[in-house]
């Protein structure tokens, strides 16, 4: 092997394990919440500065007879590198609704940094909106304007963690503009035709889907997502005929259901991207990534 195809393999190698533990870090700053691009640099540079003092001072620490310490050191800081990659394929597995993936194009998902994708992922087209602000809120407040933001829940399963969602939306765009309970349809009115009308008013609609969204039965045990009259199932239809965009909230660790397991009607909704909701203390940073997210579909 050539002098230059061996420097050559060798700076690649360091490149390799250098991108490997600034992926690493980044990806656990994401589970923590925090600033995964700053994450990756300082990991990536702590780790390029590591193995430059190696490098400079190799000779010096094995003629000072700490040889021990030294091939500990090496064997630990190249371990690190080399099983960096590992780790990031483990933590997306564990996390797969925490860490971004990214689209096939090369583009992020509208919600940043918490996109869950099932199956192929969508092509997004980034939202020419413009956001809120808070003096348009209270202006639409007064002057009555249609609810723009539909929450979808079911009580059984979720009632009061879509309730902390409802007001963190209610803080940020104001009550007239978030739609959350089926309680609030006028008596003798029909409610599938008012419910469809409704969501056809909103820019976006958030499907809360808890751990036992799924599952959840009636009185003789059928299960209430095969029912056609399902007020859940009602809101969620008219948003995807209508073509509305549709954000899944996953709550209380749920996962989402898969496409055989919903009526034919529904099973559009395992393709669009979501996000987790986790209680705290994640919950607030939750809400802050998709309030960000809202405010480019709402206006």
């Amino acid at each position: 092997m050539s002098t230059t195809t061996f420097v050559f393999l060798i700076l690649f190698f360091l490149i390799l394990m250098t991108w490997g533990v600034g992926s690493m870090m980044s990806a656990i700053s994401k589970l923590r919440g925090w600033n995964p691009k700053k994450w990756f640099w300082v990991s990536a540079l702590s780790y390029d500065s590591i193995l430059w003092f190696i490098w400079q001072n190799g000779d010096a620490l094995l003629a000072n007879g700490s040889t021990a310490v030294f091939i500990a050191l090496v064997f630990f800081v190249l371990g690190l590198g080399i099983l960096s990659p590992c780790v990031i394929l483990i933590l997306r597995w564990m996390y797969p609704d925490t860490l971004v993936i990214k689209t096939h194009i090369g583009q992020t998902n509208i919600i940043e940094s918490t996109a869950v994708i099932v199956g192929h992922s969508p092509v997004v087209n980034e939202p020419k909106k413009v956001p809120l602000t808070p003096e348009k809120n209270k202006q639409a407040n007064n002057q009555g304007f249609v609810s723009k933001i539909f929450i979808s829940y079911r009580r059984s399963d979720s009632a009061d963690v879509s309730g902390r969602i409802y007001d963190r939306l209610v803080d940020k765009f104001g009550k007239n503009l978030v739609f959350k309970d089926v309680d609030s349809i006028p008596l003798g009115l029909d409610f599938k035709e008012y419910l469809g009308k409704k969501v056809g008013e909103c820019e976006v609609l958030l499907a809360i889907i808890g751990d036992r969204w799924l599952d959840a039965s009636d009185a003789v045990g059928a299960r209430r997502l095969m029912d056609s009259s399902d007020f859940v199932r009602i809101e969620i239809e008219s948003a995807l005929e209508r073509d509305i965009p549709v954000i899944p909230l996953l709550v209380r660790n749920a996962t989402m259901p898969r496409e055989d397991s919903l009526p034919s009607s529904l099973r559009k909704l395992v393709y669009r991207n979501g996000i987790s909701i986790r209680s705290d203390p994640d919950f607030h940073r939750d809400m802050d990534r998709l309030i960000k997210a809202l405010e480019k579909l709402v206006q």
